[in-house]
Parts: structure tokens; C-alpha cells; sequence
């Protein structure tokens, strides 16, 4: 049930990203598409990012709070060898 960001960050890294990597990811990725879509100011980016609302993450959806905040879904974290890591369900 991994992203395609996810897949592939563990086939060149051989590791799980991090929450700064996954961060980073969805954040360039939010940019990209607001831009590509034709937020060309400062103003109609601030705009099109307080609406944005289901936004496929890496992990899942997003969506932008009234406070200016990204709901990202919930998940499980450990802690595993000093790294804070997602938690992984045993099948």
C-alpha cells in the first residue's frame, strides 16, 4: 500500500524515507502542481494552497486547515535503531 514516491525512495536508498524526506516530497510536489496549474503570484498561491484539499501525498491525502496547517493521515510511529520511523503492521 506504499506510494510510488515511497517504492522508489526504498529501491535507490535501500531504506524507508524519513517524515523530512516524505515532508519535502509533498511539499515540492504541491508547488509543482500549483504552479503547473497557473498560480503565477505570490497571492494566487497563497489562495489555491489555503483550498487545497485531498492532495495526493506521499502517504495520503492532504489537506490544508483553517490555520494554515497540512492534515496529513494519521500514522503509527517507533523508534528503531535512534530514528523515529514509521510503524510497520506485521500481516
Amino acid at each position: 500500500s506504499h506510494s510510488r514516491f515511497v517504492q522508489e525512495y526504498k529501491s535507490i536508498y535501500n531504506e524507508e524515507p524519513s517524515l523530512i524526506e516524505i515532508q519535502a516530497y509533498d511539499s515540492a510536489l504541491i508547488l509543482r502542481q500549483l504552479v503547473a496549474q497557473g498560480a503565477a503570484t505570490r497571492e494566487s498561491l497563497t489562495r489555491e494552497l489555503s483550498s487545497l484539499k485531498k492532495f495526493p501525498g506521499a502517504l495520503g491525502a492532504l489537506n490544508m486547515s483553517q490555520d494554515r496547517e497540512i492534515q496529513r493521515p494519521l500514522m503509527a510511529l517507533t523508534l528503531e535503531k535512534g530514528d523515529i520511523v514509521p510503524l510497520k503492521v506485521q500481516k
